[in-house]
């Protein structure tokens, strides 16, 4: 007001005009404080006008439906601070909400407004669970949605504070538009929620996007295992198992996930990452004619994926390498040849230590396959590997064993040489360093890292060996 009136100020004016009506109209001092706040008096700029926009329908629905939640907002922390995208777009969720209230004779809004993380400065979770509620409800039948959103306001849960897992749980509802409302209560909202409804939320999601026959099987019925194992770094671990059928009596899935859990957790020296730790195990939908994935088994972001044992002889070994690359998986940017190796030779090692196959044995296997799959079709080593991609990509991709098979080889062999420890402390010191930096793990480092450790009078030793296995340039 103090140099020239555009025709922002002019919108601006209008809107305070506005306020001041609808606040005055509903004996409320809501639209005085407003005048007051930081956001407000240092200028307003485009972002601001549009909230004052939306600030200007919800006064319009509050006055109507006489909720009083205007006035609780007046009082939130993050109200008077400057109000970012997510909180505007909750402004508006919360007018279509207390048109639902008025709609459906209910007090949804009212009951959120008296929850006293509601005042504070909205975290992650708790953004995401509002937004949540409102799609929720949005997207319920018009003839249940009065009793949901009565039912929303009478959880103990949601007034007891949102919590990470809560949160988690109520993005990936809303992120599956396919299950309604109605659905969303039953499976998971009416007693609260909890590990298995985020590791079920998980299996949903990541089935959906693979095969819609075996989602809907899902949804019409599933199976869960789960255990709480106590790893001596890591603490409590919980580990669940999902499946569409009944587990089979033999089941051994959570058994065997416990072994490699405490296996890699020994080796490695560092806290067990996840928790929870959840497996699907992959079921073809026979009765809409899809065909059995023999031997399917992959690591994603939280979740495994493995094909049941009916349809994949190698299941023990399966479960062994997929909770291999919890620790070394994509995430490490280290180079496949390393990650596969990593998840390859691990399982060894915990074979071993459990009795069920020797070291020596393995190898006898690991270098029949080198032979039959790399070294006769001119693949010599990890570095011959690598310079096929660009010169032949078809051949290449056709190799794609001999990243297992050398990786595997290669950490076999420097564990034959060097031993356990310095093989264990090269390991963690790469996976600490990717942990702490976010940068990849490289080839140089990987060679700097076991040579480092290498135990005195080993070390050409080691160089030997990764000239013959790796052959790449990093061997001086």
């Amino acid at each position: 007001l103090t140099d020239r009136i555009t025709n922002r100020d002019m919108d601006v004016l209008w809107r305070f005009h506005v306020s001041l009506e609808l606040s005055y109209a509903a004996n409320s001092d809501f639209a005085e404080k407003l005048i007051g706040y930081p956001w407000i008096v240092n200028g307003i700029i485009p972002d601001e006008l549009e909230t004052l926009n939306r600030i200007h329908e919800l006064l319009e629905t509050d006055g109507r439906v006489n909720s009083g939640f205007i006035d609780k907002l007046s009082e939130y922390s993050w109200f008077h601070d400057d109000i970012n995208d997510n909180e505007r777009s909750l402004l508006w969720e919360f007018r279509r909400l207390l048109e639902i209230d008025e709609a459906t004779n209910s007090a949804f809004v009212k009951s959120l407004s008296e929850y006293p993380w509601m005042a504070d400065d909205l975290n992650f979770s708790e953004s995401l669970a509002l937004h949540s509620f409102y799609y929720l409800v949005d997207n319920a039948e018009e003839s249940t949605r009065a009793g949901l959103v009565k039912k929303l306001a009478s959880y103990p849960w949601i007034a007891d504070g949102i919590t990470v897992l809560e949160g988690s749980v109520l993005g990936k509802i809303i992120r599956i538009s396919e299950i309604n409302s109605e659905t969303a209560l039953k499976l998971w909202l009416d007693d609260g929620i909890d590990d298995e409804d985020y590791g079920f939320m998980t299996v949903l999601q990541e089935t959906k996007s693979r095969s819609l026959n075996q989602y809907q099987d899902l949804l019409e019925s599933h199976h869960t295992r789960s255990k709480t194992i106590s790893l001596p770094l890591a603490g409590e671990v919980k580990l669940l198992v999902f499946r569409h059928n009944p587990f089979p009596p033999d089941d051994d899935s959570i058994e065997l996930m416990e072994d490699i859990a405490q296996s890699l957790e020994e080796f490695m020296q560092v806290p067990f990452p996840w928790n929870p730790v959840i497996v699907n195990i992959i079921e073809p939908s026979l009765d809409s004619g899809e065909e059995p994935e023999h031997g399917v088994a992959f690591s994603l972001s939280d979740l495994l994926v493995i094909t049941a044992r009916k349809h994949n002889p190698d299941f023990h070994l399966s479960v062994f390498h997929e909770m291999s690359h919890i620790y070394w998986g994509g995430h490490t940017g280290a180079p496949p040849w390393f990650t596969e190796g990593a998840a390859g030779f691990l399982p060894d090692y915990a074979r071993e230590v459990t009795g069920v196959q020797t070291i020596e044995e393995r190898r006898k296997d690991l270098i029949a396959t080198i032979e039959q799959d790399c070294l006769r079709h001119g693949v010599g080593n990890i570095w011959q590997l690598k310079l096929l991609k660009g010169r032949q990509p078809e051949e290449y991709e056709s190799r794609g064993i001999c990243h297992y098979a050398f990786g595997e080889f290669f950490l076999m062999e420097t564990y034959r040489l060097l031993g356990r420890d310095a093989t264990s402390a090269a390991m963690r010191e790469l996976y600490l360093h990717n942990e702490a930096t976010g940068l990849d793990v490289s080839e140089p480092g990987i060679y700097r890292a076991f040579l480092s450790n290498a135990p005195p009078g080993k070390k050409d030793a080691f160089r030997e060996l990764y000239r013959r296995i790796h052959g790449g340039p990093f061997d001086s």
